[in-house]
């Protein structure tokens, strides 16, 4: 949100530009004003207000953007379309001045931001950057709405007594970390190549002094992966496109300190030419052994024709985890073909004789 931020800050509405076409997500929430006609805030506005501040400040903060409608697309709320507000500066100067009045107790770490239109002035936009509290929970007192709510990734949510409770008696924080293996097995086909199908799993590992109320992962690669399950812990799996999948626990999940949990198994093919891989492994020839021209990647194997279909050569991987009681981070890393290689070769080095020592000169993953 850092980068997002200073784009705003420093490119104004052409940033808020760049935004169409993109989803609200866990530290970001778009809203129009019920009449941008007008700088005054209606009952629908000040409830929009009063939702957000109590949900981010009782989550990890975000922000918060006035003047962009959203349409659900495939059951994302998406942004389509920039509707700026008359008189944005006395629409931020009332929005000022709830602050206080709107949020109970008060959140010190929230800044408002306008944003005139290129086009006109008096016209813009109004960012709110809403810090994470301390003082939590936060409960919202916009008129006939005094509730307390939280930002989760499946939008803004009332809190129950529970979690509100927790929050209240919450010394500590869980301190969640990613974690990363591979297993898989292989088969031959009729023309002797190898098909090895290994499996990455994805978990959290507590490290904190508290357990992890709600936990979750949100997982996208590219190429996209397989989902083979949701792990072991009591999850939901929510697809939000073809190359996101989050993973968040059910009301009761919790991660107890220092316990490790498996949030997803994701699976990917790949094919090899035996005579000639098998060759390469067994020597110290790893220029032919990580060569594309003698293992290729792919999202299926067509074995009618030896065709790659969904062909790549690194995999990227990026981690947004978090928990009720945990600050959200994000986690950004590559699969190079050499640490694809080992993840694959180790699944099945004891039925095909590789060589351990030269899979040991390549980068791997636990």
């Amino acid at each position: 949100m850092e980068e997002l931020e200073s784009r705003l800050r420093t490119n104004g509405d052409a940033a808020l530009g760049d935004l169409i076409g993109l989803p609200e997500t866990f530290q970001l929430e778009f809203k129009v004003k019920s009449d941008a006609s007008t700088s005054s805030l209606s009952k629908d506005d000040k409830r929009n207000l009063g939702k957000a501040l109590s949900g981010f400040s009782n989550a990890d903060g975000g922000i918060l953007i006035f003047g962009v409608r959203t349409d659900k697309v495939g059951g994302e709320d998406i942004a389509t379309e920039l509707v700026p507000i008359a008189n944005v500066r006395a629409f931020q100067n009332e929005v000022n001045s709830l602050l206080g009045e709107y949020l109970r107790p008060a959140n010190p770490n929230i800044e408002t931001f306008a944003i005139p239109s290129s086009g006109d002035a008096k016209l813009g936009y109004l960012a709110l950057f809403i810090g994470r509290s301390d003082n939590r929970p936060h409960m919202s007192m916009a008129p006939d709405h005094q509730k307390y709510f939280r930002r989760s990734i499946q939008g803004t949510i009332p809190m129950d007594h529970s979690l509100v409770r927790d929050q209240m008696l919450a010394s500590r924080d869980a301190v969640l970390v990613p974690w990363i293996s591979a297993s898989g097995g292989s088969s031959n086909d009729s023309s002797s190549n190898i098909r090895i199908v290994p499996s990455l799993t994805f978990g959290l590992s507590n490290e904190g002094l508290a357990m992890a109320s709600l936990p979750f992962v949100r997982i996208q690669t590219s190429p996209k992966l397989r989902i083979e399950d949701a792990g072991t812990f009591p999850v939901r799996k929510y697809q939000h496109s073809k190359e996101i999948v989050s993973i968040s626990a059910t009301r009761d999940g919790v991660l107890h300190v220092g316990d490790r949990a498996i949030f997803g198994s994701f699976s990917f093919e790949s094919l090899f030419v035996s005579n000639i891989l098998l060759h390469a492994a067994q020597s110290e020839n790893l220029d032919h052994l990580i060569s594309p021209e003698y293992s290729r990647f792919g999202s299926k194997y067509a074995s009618s024709d030896n065709r790659i279909k969904g062909e790549f050569e690194t995999l990227a991987v990026r981690l947004t985890i978090g928990a009720e009681n945990a600050v959200t981070s994000v986690h950004e890393f590559q699969l190079s073909r050499e640490q694809l290689l080992r993840v694959c070769l180790y699944q099945v080095r004891d039925r095909y004789g590789f060589s351990t020592e030269v899979l040991e000169r390549l980068p791997g993953i636990n």
